[in-house]
C-alpha cells in the first residue's frame, strides 16, 4: 500500500482525533516551521509570520486517509 507524508496542523495534532479520521495514519515526529503563525478564518491555515513558531504534525497516511482528511 501506498503511503504520503501528511503535515498535521490545528485539530489534526490531536492523535485521537487523527486515529478517528484516519486510522491507518502513523505518527512519524513533530517538526516547527519557523516564522509562522496558526490562524483561523473559518479554516485553520498557516501563514507567514516572523517571530512565531508553529508545530505541525507529520504522518504516513494512506491515499484513502488523504481524501477523508481534505473533507475536514
Amino acid at each position: 500500500m501506498e503511503t504520503i507524508y501528511y503535515g498535521a496542523y490545528g485539530a489534526n495534532l490531536n492523535q485521537k482525533q487523527m486515529r478517528i479520521r484516519c486510522p491507518e495514519a502513523r505518527p512519524v515526529e513533530p517538526i516547527f516551521l519557523v516564522d509562522r503563525m496558526l490562524v483561523f478564518k473559518g479554516v485553520a491555515d498557516i501563514i507567514t509570520d516572523l517571530g512565531n513558531t508553529t508545530p505541525v504534525g507529520v504522518y504516513n497516511i494512506t491515499k484513502a486517509c488523504e481524501g477523508a482528511l481534505d473533507s475536514y
